[in-house]
């Protein structure tokens, strides 16, 4: 015997409607309302000091303080704390009239030192660069690199090299740029430095220093208190006074590897930051934008003069950013883009206001 039940709403007592149309089966009558109220925003990524614009020079110079090149010059003395490191080996080489790097090649769990012999004050340097060749690295191994002090013990926190580079790109050498804020080295006194593999990326380390002039340009976009966004899509606009007209072709006369003929060294660094390890995408010209799934040049312009073009790339499915979590976006450059006429990042997506949820 069936059992009679009803659909009432506890906090009136109110029952559900049950609509009853002839010819049709019984039912009830539903209406649907969207669970969170999601306000569409359109946000660039901000510096503190320079807005939006992302069109500067923010290329190293003065003296670094040079820490190893594979013994190609004397400069801080390495050794191991375990597994297994060639630091002078001659299989692959970065440094001019050099021929010798660290080889961090199956190391597997393996810790090694680099040390000055003496106390490097910190607070004239504003980041930790250097070069890696990667043959194998895989999403789950990690290069951790920190800050030491002999007989205290690690100084500020450590990062992920491969957080800075295209841990997908393979036998050929790219640079990374840290700002010494990620280290939490930016006011701290050290002696060495250690590198760490979690278990067993194969790579090759050389020229690493710390530069004493020149500061990386950090733009963020991070979610007010309260909040949380959801970010659909980045769209990337360059603008330079040159022309990219080509008579009687219908393709952009456009390269890949620069940014409207500014060349440069050290690739724009993007990064989802968590309270765990940052995810990252770097580019070291146009074309690498264009290489992402679901990324289109959106629109592109030249009146003979000057041109304008915008990349967009739409994520997968929107990244979540939780203000509580501290969670934000960046873009990070360390090289001079200031031949630009203009330079921005924009994230579109939505934002939900959170305050009044328990």
């Amino acid at each position: 015997m069936p059992v009679t039940s009803h659909i009432t709403d506890p906090r009136n007592s109110n029952m559900a409607y049950v609509d009853i149309s002839e010819g049709e089966p019984n039912a009830l009558v539903v209406a649907t309302r969207p669970l969170k109220e999601l306000t569409p925003i359109d946000i660039p990524f901000l510096n503190d000091t320079y807005g939006v614009d992302m069109n500067q020079n923010a290329a190293f110079s003065g003296n670094p303080e040079e820490v190893h090149d594979g013994t190609d010059n004397a400069y801080w003395t390495a050794t191991t704390i375990s597994s297994n490191w060639t630091f002078d080996s001659t299989d692959q080489n970065h440094t001019t009239i050099g021929t010798k790097s660290i080889k961090g090649k199956d190391t597997d769990n393996g810790t090694c030192q680099i040390a000055k012999g003496s106390n490097l004050d910190l607070n004239g340097y504003v980041a930790l660069t250097g070069w890696v060749y990667i043959e194998g690295w895989k999403n789950d191994e990690d290069v951790l690199i920190y800050g030491w002090e002999v007989g205290v013990g690690i100084v500020g926190v450590s990062v992920d090299i491969g957080a800075y580079v295209s841990i997908t790109t393979k036998n050929v050498w790219q640079q990374y740029v840290i700002p010494l804020i990620d280290m939490a080295l930016t006011t701290s006194t050290i002696d060495a430095i250690r590198v760490e593999s979690i278990r067993k990326p194969n790579f090759y380390l050389d020229d690493i220093q710390f530069e004493e002039l020149g500061t990386p340009l950090i733009y963020e976009v991070i979610p007010e208190p309260g909040t949380w966004y959801r970010v659909k899509a980045l769209s990337v606009m360059v603008r330079d006074n040159v022309s990219t007209i080509l008579q009687y072709n219908s393709m952009p006369n456009i390269s890949y590897d620069d940014y409207l003929g500014v060349t440069v060294t050290k690739p724009v660094v993007y990064q989802r930051v968590t309270l765990e390890e940052p995810i990252s995408a770097t580019f070291i010209g146009l074309g690498d934008w264009l290489i992402l799934p679901n990324t289109f040049i959106a629109s592109s312009m030249c009146d003979g003069t000057n041109t304008q073009i915008t990349i967009q790339f739409n994520f997968n499915s929107p990244v979540l950013l939780k203000s509580e979590e501290q969670e934000k976006l960046r873009m990070i450059i360390a090289d001079n883009f200031s031949g630009l006429l203009d330079f921005q990042v924009w994230a579109t997506g939505t934002v939900e206001d959170r305050r009044d949820i328990t």
